[in-house]
């Protein structure tokens, strides 16, 4: 059974961080707002799944150097987490798209989770 642990703060995932550093609001352009972000990461309040990290740092740009800066915010699946995930993929087995790295390290992430799980 699945236990919910609720706690102010906030969950970004990868579409989120690419977007505002590639798109809307490049570090260079809106310092203040990646130093807030960062100010959330350290007191806790924001925090994203570690599989996040993986897909950020598949490009070695400044996103990817930030995201390493601001690590402790990268938080594993835990065992339910990870039990739900396996579940939705079978479930929707086109959710990921299969061609790429980080995908495919979810994927090995996941059997392995299975194992343990069995």
């Amino acid at each position: 059974m699945i236990q919910l642990r609720l706690q102010e703060g906030y969950c970004i995932d990868t579409s989120a961080l690419i977007d505002m550093h590639t798109n809307h609001y490049p570090p260079d352009v809106f310092p203040g707002l990646w130093k807030d972000l960062e100010s959330l990461v350290d007191q806790g309040l924001l925090i994203a799944p570690d599989e996040v990290f993986h897909e950020i740092c598949v490009k070695d740009d400044g996103l990817a150097k930030w995201g390493k800066s601001n690590k402790k915010m990268f938080i594993p699946l835990d065992a339910d987490q990870s039990l739900e995930v396996s579940c939705i993929l079978e479930k929707f087995p086109g959710l990921v798209d299969q061609s790429e790295t980080a995908a495919a390290h979810s994927r090995s992430k996941l059997r392995s989770i299975r194992g343990a799980a069995a």
